[in-house]
């Protein structure tokens, strides 16, 4: 049922290009923010993952009666220069973002307080500029344990 309500979304969506322009303006905003921090800069290495997904995924995701709220994404990686394990950088960086855009508290999960049974953890924040990004916040750890450890798709 969601499926037909979504296929005049899709045909906007595809004849507006801008919104990936937005999107790039946008994730280059945050990334400059979070390099610019000299906390972060003196404590952290810091790498970024971002995606637009595609036209075939926002359909899978409308045929499981999912709402694709998650058509921008930006993923920030961190690794502690000393090797210690720190999660207070998670939260350091969210409040960062939070302090410069417009969040959705609806749509918050923290993962690293309340991890998924599978030992999923991140952060999973939206903010609202023009487009709607989510962006996901962990460490190295995190993040090898997403991809390859008991919290990814392979497990």
């Amino acid at each position: 049922m969601y499926f037909i309500l979504f296929i005049p979304f899709l045909k906007f969506y595809n004849k507006f290009p801008y919104r990936n322009n937005k999107f790039l303006y946008l994730k280059n905003n945050i990334i400059n923010l979070i390099n610019n921090d000299k906390i972060l800069n003196h404590n952290c290495n810091i790498y970024y993952e971002s995606r637009i997904k595609t036209e075939n995924k926002i359909l899978y995701k409308i045929k499981k009666n999912k709402i694709p709220i998650d058509i921008y994404g930006l993923r920030i990686i961190y690794s502690l220069n000393d090797d210690k394990k720190s999660n207070d950088y998670a939260y350091y960086i969210q409040n960062i973002i939070e302090n410069k855009y417009f969040t959705l508290n609806y749509f918050y999960d923290d993962y690293i307080k309340y991890p998924k049974k599978n030992n999923y953890q991140g952060i999973h924040m939206y903010i609202y500029n023009e487009i709607l990004m989510e962006i996901q916040i962990r460490d190295i750890e995190m993040h090898y344990n997403a991809v390859n450890g008991t919290a990814s798709n392979y497990y």
